[in-house]
């Protein structure tokens, strides 16, 4: 339930705020979100200074009762991850918070993955935990177009198709289940900073954000600095390129599960079979897309894929090569009449 029925000049931080824009975006963006009765929204909070102004912001749209404060503790900087937890926990004592501190040994074996990635994993981990338990309608993060521009650029670096561009979505669901948000996407971390000083709001600052042996903060700090020295907007541009991605990779989404309705046959266990000149009689391009989207679409993994294992896959389907594994068990097998595929040797 919104706390007001309109946004209303009360005081001259309010003033602020509706002056700025980013309460009436926000009141705008929630309105295909409001919590049912019973049934609150998470904002998941670090202290820094992105999620800090959105808890202020639904604090002022939603009634307590109807919003929630999630941190986790990753108790990666020692006192300093203690510190921002019970800094967190002092934040808009008339919310409920929930706070959670991981185990010591939650990061002796991140594998290939790296502390960062999962870091990523357990927080949504939580989030969604937290979200099962608590009935919650939707959870959201503090992601800003700094943000989104920051990971476009990184999976460039690291090399990308067209849907790597499309980055941090607005809204995706966790666990396939609960909407996870990002209402700022559209909102630069500067003019966050600005409202926060305004208000006089304080926040806190990860002391790893200025480490340079992150590939992210080198971005952050190097690349994006130079960027604006040939355009001022570049946030944007890359901004409206991660949204453009984001469409097309819809469509194409819509486009191969109408193919796959056609060309795919009834499976034989875990294993899915297609047409195989159905399959052929499209684009290469379509044909890669069409692999995707049924690894996607069964949750298998493919993290370990590389354009050079899709283009194999589909040369292999047209030179009937009859059997071959690839990454994470996943295997192929190319019959005169049919294409089996997945994650089984049988």
């Amino acid at each position: 339930m919104f706390a007001r029925g309109s946004v209303k000049c009360g005081s001259i931080f309010r003033g602020f705020i509706v002056a700025s824009g980013l309460l009436t975006q926000l009141e705008i963006f929630f309105r295909d979100f409001t919590p049912t009765v019973g049934r609150p929204g998470i904002v998941a909070v670090s202290g820094g200074a992105d999620s800090v102004a959105l808890a202020r912001l639904l604090a002022e749209i939603f009634t307590p009762g109807c919003l929630l404060i999630a941190h986790l503790n990753h108790q990666l900087r020692g006192p300093e991850s203690l510190a921002d937890a019970e800094w967190v926990n002092c934040l808009l004592p008339q919310i409920t918070h929930i706070t959670e501190t991981l185990p010591s040994d939650s990061f002796t074996n991140t594998g290939s993955d790296g502390i960062e990635a999962t870091a990523r994993k357990l927080r949504y981990d939580f989030l969604a935990r937290i979200a099962h338990q608590h009935q919650a309608c939707w959870v959201a993060t503090g992601h800003t177009k700094t943000d989104q521009a920051e990971t476009v650029l990184h999976r460039i670096i690291r090399g990308t198709g067209v849907r790597g561009l499309g980055a941090i979505p607005t809204v995706r669901l966790l666990e396939g289940t609960v909407p996870l948000l990002r209402p700022l996407l559209m909102v630069a971390r500067s003019e966050l900073e600005d409202y926060l000083r305004e208000i006089g709001q304080s926040w806190r600052e990860d002391s790893t954000n200025a480490a340079s042996d992150y590939t992210r903060n080198r971005i952050r700090h190097e690349l994006i600095p130079l960027l604006k020295t040939f355009n001022p907007s570049v946030e944007n541009q890359l901004t409206q390129l991660a949204m453009q991605a984001q469409e097309l990779s819809e469509g194409i989404e819509e486009w191969c599960e109408q193919l796959l309705s056609k060309i795919e046959l009834p499976p034989a266990g875990r294993v899915r079979i297609l047409s195989r000149g159905e399959f052929l009689s499209h684009p290469r391009w379509l044909q890669k897309e069409v692999l995707r989207y049924l690894c996607r679409r069964e949750h298998w993994p493919i993290s370990q894929f590389t354009a050079v294992h899709w283009d194999r896959m589909c040369q292999f389907i047209e030179n009937q090569v009859p059997r071959t594994d690839f990454p994470q068990g996943l295997v192929l097998v190319v019959r005169p009449q049919i294409v089996q595929f997945g994650p089984t040797k049988e």
